[in-house]
């Protein structure tokens, strides 16, 4: 009866601490998810108003010759029409300057489609308020990658253009990672720990019930010697 008590103290000391460290675990992994893709975002987003500022026939702005520079080939720039149809793929929109120049794909189309479902279905309307955009993080060929896509329409033909601009973020990943199997171990261990504690202090609760419950079934069985003594 005891050993019963016992264990289904144990249990639901370690249910109740097990469903705490998932909560908090899963909290601090969001939040950690969250602000490590913080300055990729920024970054593309510095990306977007360098395209955009072009696209608009604003060139001389930032970078060698107005254009943004991106000496380590990291962003993958994208130009694609309202059937995703690719238009111009990385240096055929002199967007950044390449070095060497090198012919990409999309990384998302899911995005480039949840963008598009944004937009008013004639081009020649306006763009919604705030824009239309999209971030994300797709796996482009096994590599991970921070796509920006955005609608906006160029000063130069007219032309409604959906661009996604995107790069990898191996080490970002990599983090995350580290953090998950961390936080993981981190709980098993926590729930092991406490399952431990919680077995040696419910054996020490008990102690003072199973006292008085064999006191108890003493006195009973005193008293029942007792009455049937002559």
């Amino acid at each position: 009866m005891f050993r019963t008590a016992r264990l289904r103290l144990v249990a639901w000391n370690v249910i109740i601490l097990g469903l705490i460290l998932v909560f908090l675990g899963l909290v601090f992994y969001g939040v950690f998810a969250t602000n490590i893709y913080r300055p990729v975002d920024q970054q593309l987003a510095d990306q977007e108003q360098r395209v955009a500022a072009y696209m608009r026939g604003e060139p001389f702005i930032t970078g060698l010759n107005g254009l943004p520079v991106d000496p380590e080939g990291q962003y993958t720039v994208v130009a694609t029409d309202d059937k995703l149809n690719v238009v111009a793929p990385n240096c055929a929109l002199p967007i950044i300057q390449w070095e060497p120049c090198r012919a990409v794909e999309v990384a998302s189309k899911p995005a480039l489609q949840a963008v598009l479902g944004q937009l008013p279905k004639a081009p020649g309307q306006p763009l919604p308020a705030g824009g239309a955009s999209d971030v994300r993080t797709v796996s482009a060929h096994g590599v991970p990658m921070r796509a920006r896509t955005f609608a906006l329409y160029s000063s130069l033909n007219g032309a409604r253009y959906l661009i996604q601009i995107s790069r990898p973020v191996v080490a970002e990943r990599g983090l995350i990672g580290q953090i998950r199997t961390i936080l993981l171990w981190a709980s098993l261990l926590g729930i092991l720990l406490s399952g431990l504690g919680s077995l040696f202090l419910a054996s020490r609760a008990l102690v003072p019930i199973r006292q008085a419950f064999f006191r108890q079934r003493q006195f009973t069985a005193d008293a029942s010697h007792e009455l049937r003594t002559p």
